[in-house]
């Protein structure tokens, strides 16, 4: 399973695994020149997610706290906690993403 949105592309890992833990995705973000300056948009899903970065740099925003992750960075918090990815420099940033319900 594909998922195409305005920059951002999200593969679903284990579309066909039945009675999942866990969701995961191989997520790439474009890099946008004209959303560098606009207001991030915070979203929160139920569960915990980590994220592990394959490729590019990106700014992780997760509530009030904002942290710079490169290759080979990792991340694991709640998702129930508004959060957000941007990518920073002018390469996609690529990861995976294991959202745990």
């Amino acid at each position: 399973q594909t998922a195409k949105e305005n920059g951002i592309e999200i593969h679903n890992l284990a579309p066909m695994v039945r009675k999942k833990i866990a969701e995961p995705h191989w997520v790439c973000y474009e890099y946008q020149p004209e959303l560098q300056d606009k207001p991030i948009h915070l979203a929160t899903h139920s569960g915990q997610e980590f994220d592990y970065v394959l490729s590019g740099q990106m700014m992780l925003y997760i509530g009030d706290i904002c942290y710079e992750l490169s290759e080979g960075d990792s991340a694991y918090f709640n998702s129930t906690i508004p959060h957000a990815h941007k990518v920073i420099g002018e390469s996609p940033a690529q990861f995976i993403a294991l959202v745990l319900k």
